[in-house]
């Protein structure tokens, strides 16, 4: 019998991917190129397609957490008057943008090279209460123009939802919502929104997310042939990094060898 295989060579890429991810934010912010700290549920195809460089406070979260820098930052959101009930990732992200207020830039010793000072604020109005207030309160340290629109999430409760008046309603206001955020992001960068750019950055999400189904599929399979540890570390690229050529290129990587 062979000896079992710990992990699959494509999920080795996962860290340099990320790293370099990092770092273009990095050039964008030395280029004077618009940065967008976004909360998750903003699409990345649209702000991909409009060369605007989006970080995400609740992904640096779990970066400081995993190099053991998540205490201090808390500490300093916590010190400022935040309660210890906020999340966790909210703190870090208040705490990191007060380090970066008072050094004047990007901490020396943040991780990955630390998240680039935004031009703007962008958040949905899903997913969790306190994002609608947290970009109000950075705004004590990073005072840029936000934007947060509103996003209808249907019944997904009711399993024979198929009211096709109902569907029409959330799709018409959804995409209005959509418009709304594009027409934003055109006066903060004096850009047009581009129509070929972002089908592009559309058929890289879908084509990530259907490599991803498959993967998922054959982990099904006994022996399971993606541990756990390599399942984590497809999930940056697949959340973040969906609408781009590099996480195309690394989950045809990975399907191909699973």
């Amino acid at each position: 019998m062979s000896k079992p295989v710990r992990s699959t060579r494509a999920a080795g890429a996962a860290g340099a991917l990320i790293r370099r991810h990092y770092a273009r934010g990095k050039i964008q912010q030395e280029e004077d190129g618009p940065i967008a700290w976004c909360m998750r549920g903003v699409p990345d195809e649209i702000l991909f397609s409009m060369d605007i460089y989006p970080a995400y406070p609740e992904n640096y979260g779990t970066v400081c957490s995993s190099k053991q820098a998540a205490v201090p930052l808390m500490e300093i959101a916590e010190s400022d008057g935040f309660s210890q009930d906020i999340c966790g990732y909210l703190r870090i992200a208040l705490g990191y943008a007060k380090q970066m207020r008072d050094c004047g830039g990007i901490p020396e010793d943040a991780p990955f090279g630390g998240m680039p000072r935004p031009t703007m604020f962008l958040s949905p109005s899903r997913m969790c209460d306190p994002r609608l207030k947290l970009f109000e309160a950075m705004r004590r340290y990073i005072c840029v123009q936000s934007y947060i629109f509103d996003v209808l999430c249907p019944p997904i409760d009711v399993a024979d939802c198929n009211d096709h008046a109902a569907q029409s309603h959330y799709v018409d206001y959804n995409v209005e919502s959509l418009r709304g955020l594009v027409h934003f992001l055109e006066k903060q960068t004096g850009k047009k929104l581009e129509e070929q750019r972002l089908m592009q950055a559309v058929a890289n999400s879908l084509e990530v997310w259907d490599l991803l189904w498959n993967i998922h599929q054959m982990r099904r399979n006994v022996p399971c042939p993606v541990p756990s540890e390599d399942a984590f570390s497809m999930f940056f690229p697949a959340m973040w990094m969906a609408g781009t050529n590099d996480a195309v290129s690394f989950f045809r990587d990975m399907y191909k060898e699973v």
